[in-house]
Protein backbone atom coordinates (compact mmCIF):
# COMPACT_ATOMS: atom_id res chain seq x y z
CA UNK A 1 0.00 0.00 0.00
CA UNK A 2 2.54 2.48 1.02
CA UNK A 3 4.44 1.18 -1.81
CA UNK A 4 1.51 2.35 -4.32
CA UNK A 5 1.09 5.37 -2.64
CA UNK A 6 4.65 6.23 -2.91
CA UNK A 7 4.53 5.51 -7.06
CA UNK A 8 1.30 7.42 -7.11
CA UNK A 9 3.38 10.30 -5.60
CA UNK A 10 6.46 10.47 -8.09
CA UNK A 11 3.79 10.21 -10.87
CA UNK A 12 2.16 13.55 -9.24
CA UNK A 13 4.69 15.43 -7.96
CA UNK A 14 6.77 16.15 -10.73
CA UNK A 15 3.90 17.36 -13.00
CA UNK A 16 2.77 19.77 -9.93
CA UNK A 17 5.40 21.89 -7.96
CA UNK A 18 5.14 21.55 -4.66
CA UNK A 19 4.17 24.95 -3.55
CA UNK A 20 1.13 24.46 -6.13
CA UNK A 21 0.08 21.43 -4.43
CA UNK A 22 0.16 23.05 -1.15
CA UNK A 23 -1.53 26.33 -2.37
CA UNK A 24 -4.77 23.87 -3.89
CA UNK A 25 -4.48 22.10 -0.36
CA UNK A 26 -4.73 25.57 1.36
CA UNK A 27 -7.64 26.98 -1.06
CA UNK A 28 -9.51 23.55 -0.21
CA UNK A 29 -9.03 23.59 3.18
CA UNK A 30 -10.81 27.78 3.00
CA UNK A 31 -13.47 26.63 0.74
CA UNK A 32 -14.53 23.75 3.71
CA UNK A 33 -13.98 26.70 6.32
CA UNK A 34 -15.78 28.94 4.39
CA UNK A 35 -18.86 26.50 3.85
CA UNK A 36 -18.48 25.55 7.74
CA UNK A 37 -18.85 29.37 9.05
CA UNK A 38 -21.92 29.66 6.03
CA UNK A 39 -24.03 26.49 7.77
CA UNK A 40 -23.24 27.93 10.69
CA UNK A 41 -24.12 31.48 10.29
CA UNK A 42 -27.89 30.21 8.07
CA UNK A 43 -28.60 28.16 11.24
CA UNK A 44 -28.01 30.83 14.01
CA UNK A 45 -30.10 32.97 11.71
CA UNK A 46 -32.88 30.07 11.29
CA UNK A 47 -32.95 29.76 15.16
CA UNK A 48 -33.37 33.38 15.52
CA UNK A 49 -36.29 33.69 13.03
CA UNK A 50 -38.07 30.73 14.70
CA UNK A 51 -37.48 32.47 18.41
CA UNK A 52 -40.07 34.95 16.91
Amino acid sequence: MTRRLSRFRHAVLPRLDRHEACRGTTIIIGMVFVLGAVAALSEALAILFASD
